[in-house]
């Protein structure tokens, strides 16, 4: 490749590379890379040889010694681009991260592929179909002898104040809660829509694409028969992990988006986690 700069035509190979000089400073840096990359990939359903189409925001890194000024950033998107309209899963991953060391001769690689999943969800009395998007992410970090991957699902449920309920007359306040599951395996990852099954059954009630009145009657009705804070909602789905073989380890997160206070509601629970 020639390039012509002040009306001086050079080669690639002759052109300055600023960012491999040396660096005097002694300071290594654990991540360098890029973030937020909007890239189209598959994700794999539950039901068998089935695949569907998203667009992940893709953010990938190495580390960096404390003797190079600075990483090829453009050596990050040349590897990703092998896997556009791919698969991306535990496996794929670990592959991508081991090409992405040895292009960019690094010790260790990490990248975080954040994606919309879609499921098909009935409401409960009319069954009238909609389709709910969760927010998914496979999350792989690769070192010399060490490969972890968690997958990332978020799904909303809705939540009824236990305390509400009980001191009030009448009535009590709910809102709309948001479920974060995080999980390493040891095995055979699980699939995503068994996630968001898990972590719908344990809220007050399901969130529903579509609701006619019968539908609406009826999850009202049944969040005011089960009341949840957030700490319930943690320590239920961390009970329902714990009977699941095959995961390592897990965090997890319920937010409550509060509709009688300004503020939101929290409530955070780890067990073996250090990803």
């Amino acid at each position: 490749m020639k390039n012509k700069i002040e009306g001086e035509t050079m080669t690639e190979e002759q052109l300055p590379d600023i960012q491999a000089l040396k660096d005097k400073r002694g300071v290594p840096l654990y991540r360098v890379g890029i973030e937020d990359v909007s890239f189209p990939i598959l994700v794999a359903k539950k039901q068998k040889r089935q695949y569907q189409t998203t667009q992940a925001i893709v953010s990938m890194y190495g580390d960096l010694e404390k003797e190079i000024r600075g990483i090829n950033m453009s050596r990050f998107s040349e590897v990703l681009m092998q896997y556009r309209y791919k698969t991306i899963n535990s496996r794929k991953l670990k592959v991508f991260l081991n090409e992405l060391k040895k292009k960019l001769k690094t010790k260790d690689a990490y990248a975080v592929v954040k994606f919309k999943y879609f499921i098909p969800k009935e409401s409960p009395v009319k069954r009238v179909k909609g389709i709910q998007g969760y927010s998914c992410a496979f999350v792989g970090r690769l070192t010399s002898n060490k490969y972890d991957f968690c997958l990332e699902v978020s799904a909303p449920i809705t939540t009824l104040c236990p305390c509400s309920k009980a001191i009030s007359k009448y009535g009590a306040h709910n809102q709309r809660a948001i479920v974060t599951a995080r999980l390493k395996f040891l095995g055979k990852p699980l699939w995503i829509e068994d996630v968001v099954s898990l972590i719908e059954s344990m809220g007050s009630c399901d969130i529903y694409p579509v609701l006619k009145r019968p539908d609406e009657k009826w999850v009202t009705e049944k969040a005011f028969k089960n009341p949840k804070f957030v700490e319930d909602v943690a320590r239920d789905v961390a009970l329902a992990l714990n009977k699941i073989s095959g995961i390592d380890g897990y965090s997890i997160k319920v937010m409550s988006y509060e509709s009688i206070h300004e503020h939101n509601a929290v409530a955070y629970f780890k067990k073996n986690w250090d990803f």
